[in-house]
């Protein structure tokens, strides 16, 4: 299998595996190191030594994990494209016409930017998060970055985040790391979106929600709803309750499995930082 350029990995992991020189420049182009910088630094500092891979071989669940993404192909060249920092399928190139959902924003939309901008679609974007919702003002003028400030569950509610301890964004699902910062904030079903969208399918599906992506893809499968391709992130549970992290390898099975006799393909995504806290994958259906 031959995998893509090193230029196109660290494109792809371009912010989580960017030096702490690298992100302070980021971040300040951004705008938000001023704000955020001091805070920045102490996290990234103490996550650095909690997440360090020199530690993962002596847990057995990321033995497990490794396993998993062994099992799939890794991502390369020949099959797949890069939209920015993540991969699709060449046999099926995003156009002016294509429907695109991106789920998750934080303070980096390179992927969203690349489909707009170069693509000529329109890419309906969901995040519930105040800094996401802050940070999308910047392109209120883009009129293909379709951003809405709702979350995305399983059925209508209302959920709380928090924010986590060692930075990152905010989480429903995965906050055993969490500080006490929280909000709560209304999330829907996507079916619903697809429908207020008048969309009866998805071309391209982008899923960075911090353990949502897994429960809601397989609500997603189980109601018969296939996207085109899925690229998607799936963030094994904080702390050391082994039930947990054993359902979290149960569904992530489950799912691939789903996919698999769907006529997915799946690509697994090299990861330069942490290792084997979180498994990311390409469906491709095509």
């Amino acid at each position: 299998m031959v995998k893509p350029p090193r230029g196109t990995l660290t494109l792809y992991n371009h912010y989580r595996n960017m030096t702490i020189k690298e992100k302070i420049i980021h971040n300040l182009k951004q705008g938000t190191f001023i704000k955020n910088g001091k805070k920045f630094i102490y996290q990234r500092t103490l996550k650095f030594f909690k997440y360090n891979n020199l530690f993962s071989s002596f847990s057995d669940h990321k033995k497990k994990i490794k396993n998993l993404y062994e099992s799939f192909p890794s991502i390369n060249s020949i099959e797949c494209i890069t939209y920015g920092n993540y991969f699709g399928s060449k046999k099926a190139p995003l156009n002016e016409k294509s429907v695109v959902y991106s789920l998750g924003v934080g303070n980096h939309i390179d992927f969203d930017l690349v489909v707009a901008n170069e693509y000529n679609s329109n890419v309906y974007l969901y995040d519930p998060t105040p800094e996401s919702i802050e940070f999308m003002k910047k392109f209120i003028s883009n009129e293909r970055l379709i951003f809405n400030p709702y979350g995305v569950w399983m059925h209508e509610t209302t959920l709380t985040f928090y924010t986590p301890k060692y930075g990152g964004s905010s989480s429903a699902v995965n906050h055993m790391d969490s500080n006490s910062d929280s909000f709560d904030a209304k999330c829907y079903p996507l079916k619903k979106f697809m429908l207020d969208n008048n969309h009866d399918y998805i071309d391209y599906l982008k899923m960075d929600i911090e353990g949502a992506a897994l429960p809601i893809l397989k609500d997603l499968f189980e109601n018969n709803i296939f996207p085109n391709q899925v690229m998607t992130e799936f963030e094994s549970p904080n702390g050391s309750d082994k039930d947990k992290k054993d359902a979290f390898l149960k569904d992530v099975n489950y799912v691939t499995e789903i996919a698999k006799k769907n006529g997915y393909k799946i690509y697994s995504i090299p990861y330069e930082g942490p290792k084997y806290y979180s498994i990311e994958l390409l469906m491709t259906k095509v």
